[in-house]
């Protein structure tokens, strides 16, 4: 074998090795590419997961809020209407004619009576006339008070009173029918 067939075979050699290695180049390229691509794919599937999660929790915090307001809103108007319909029969007690107010003031009257020894009683000063005439009230110091109407009836020490004002009999069947009241102006 001469010098030039061994320099042909080396070159031979040569190029058959560059081009293995250029070959084995190509392939892990391709394998590197393609998990890298896999790997792009797995990333964006999980970035649009999280995307979606967080689009659903952001809806859901967006219906809650928005279905609170709605709740509050009612909640005020039904407040609003019941406020106004209290304020209706305010007006209305305000007009109530002198017998029937008389009636009432003897029966709340007699109402303290049962519940502590009435020594004085706060009304307000249109009623004061009337409970002065009435013998229910012999013995008792009748005082004026700004109140819509009623009695605030007192012992002698005034450390008990019993609370019959309009506004107080009035709070207390607001409380007691509230949901009630709702559900009749609310049907």
């Amino acid at each position: 074998m001469g010098l030039e067939e061994v320099k042909k075979e080396i070159m031979d050699d040569t190029q058959k090795e560059a081009e293995r290695i250029i070959k084995d180049g190509e392939i892990e390229a391709r394998k590197t590419q393609n998990d890298t691509l896999r790997s792009i794919d797995a990333y964006k599937l999980s970035r649009a997961e999280q995307t979606k999660a967080m689009l659903e929790t952001l809806e859901k915090r967006e219906l809650a809020q928005a279905a609170f307001d709605v709740r509050k809103k009612l909640l005020n108007k039904k407040k609003e209407l019941v406020e106004q319909v209290m304020e209706a029969v305010r007006e209305e007690i305000k007009k109530l004619p002198k017998g029937e107010q008389a009636n009432y003031l003897k029966i709340l009257v007699a109402q303290a009576k049962k519940e502590i020894v009435v020594a004085s009683v706060h009304a307000h000063a249109r009623d004061v006339p009337e409970l002065k005439k009435m013998k229910e009230t012999k013995g008792m110091t009748i005082k004026a008070k700004e109140m819509l109407g009623g009695i605030i009836a007192e012992t002698a020490d005034q450390s008990i009173s019993v609370d019959y004002s309009y506004e107080q009999i009035l709070e207390y069947v607001k409380e007691k029918n509230l949901q009630e009241m709702g559900n009749l102006l609310f049907r």
